[in-house]
């Protein structure tokens, strides 16, 4: 689909710079699962965590799931 393109595209394009790593805070896990993303601690991230989900209301409940995929 669409989301499916857009996100193996942004990879795509990581991959063409360099980049070793991609993930994301995610609802939709079984989505990102089957494009080859896999579950990761949301602790291995902390530029994210400290620069965006520091603010957030939901920070100390949240319920998204960090999915990494290693290029």
């Amino acid at each position: 689909g669409v989301g499916a393109n857009i996100v193996l595209g942004l990879v795509e394009r990581a991959r063409e710079r360099g980049i070793p790593t991609v993930f994301a805070l995610t609802r939709a896990v079984s989505f990102f699962t089957r494009l080859g993303f896999v579950i990761s601690a949301r602790e291995s991230f902390p530029e994210k965590v400290w620069k965006d989900c520091v603010i957030c209301p939901l920070q100390h409940r949240c319920d998204e799931t960090a999915v990494v995929m290693e290029l």
